[in-house]
């Protein structure tokens, strides 16, 4: 008699506010390269995943102002991908191009989808990771 094999429904969740120091993007970035491993990924996938979410963070550093200094990401590890949110209050926008687009990379190629919205006062972006045979 064979048995199914049980995969947790469970997901992995982490919150973390960061003040906008690269410092804490690159532990932001960590974290989601920890889930990806965690998560099956191969460690080249896992690495681009970590640079995809770093960019992210230091982009948003850049729109932040002196009275909005602080960027609030969650991780979020579920059966079929990885989301990662980054949400911070609308401020100034960033005066030049981030160093990797002006190098001609493609930071976000880590990751399978990449959204934009508003809420309220607060720009959120979300970005995914699928799990699985297609990841």
């Amino acid at each position: 008699m064979l048995l199914p094999i049980l995969v947790s429904t469970d997901s992995k969740h982490i919150e973390i506010k960061l003040d906008a120091d690269p410092r804490f993007a690159a532990a932001a970035a960590g974290g989601a390269r920890y889930l990806g491993e965690a998560s099956g990924l191969t460690p080249d996938a896992a690495m681009k995943l970590q640079i995809a979410i770093l960019f992210a963070c230091e982009e948003t550093f850049g729109h932040l102002d002196i009275r909005h200094s602080q960027v609030e990401v969650t991780l979020n590890q579920f059966p079929d991908r990885i989301e990662v949110t980054i949400i911070h209050h609308s401020g100034g926008h960033s005066a030049e191009p981030h160093p990797l687009l002006n190098a001609g990379a493609n930071p976000l190629e880590g990751v399978d989808r990449v959204q934009y919205e508003k809420q309220a006062d607060s720009n959120v972006t979300r970005l995914t990771k699928f799990l699985g045979p297609h990841a």
